[in-house]
């Protein structure tokens, strides 16, 4: 199963034929919202979901529900998309974007990936710390962020 981010250009929230498909090609619970809240002539929906389907095979399930650029009916449904396969090595996003809209926390959940530059932060208490000591063997086998919380909370 992959992480993907779709952008659905052009709506400003998502339709309904689009909510019902990005929840059936999901493993899970999607994420999803405008990429521009309240800006006029500027939209789009980003989806952050788990699927067992490619990027190229999401895309198609979009166009399969597409009405076609040149139809201009009342009912008329273009799906223009972009689908982007996440993963920790291939994505990367800035620690601004970390708190716009709580993406960077959909980023964390969804795909594991933490903003660039990012402090990991240990936030063990001195009880819990003295128990990873005994669980990895020993002081010198915990991760920096470790060491140094545990040697703050000892003095």
């Amino acid at each position: 199963m992959n992480s993907y981010i779709i952008f659905r250009i052009g709506i400003p929230v998502p339709t309904q034929a689009e909510t019902e498909l990005i929840i059936r090609i999901s493993d899970g619970n999607p994420v999803g919202g405008p990429i521009f809240p309240g800006e006029e002539g500027m939209s789009g929906v980003m989806s952050v979901i788990k699927s067992s389907l490619t990027a190229g095979e999401i895309s198609q399930e979009f166009q399969k529900i597409s009405t076609g650029p040149d139809y201009r009916g009342e009912d008329s449904n273009i799906m223009p998309v972009m689908v982007f396969k996440v993963d920790p090595s291939n994505f990367s996003y800035s620690e601004d974007l970390d708190s716009f809209l709580g993406w960077g926390k959909v980023f964390k959940n969804m795909a594991g990936v933490e903003p660039t530059g990012a402090v990991k932060k240990c936030r063990l208490d001195l009880d819990e710390l003295l128990d990873l000591v005994k669980a990895k063997g020993g002081f010198n086998n915990l991760t920096t962020e470790e060491q140094s919380r545990l040697k703050k909370l000892s003095q």
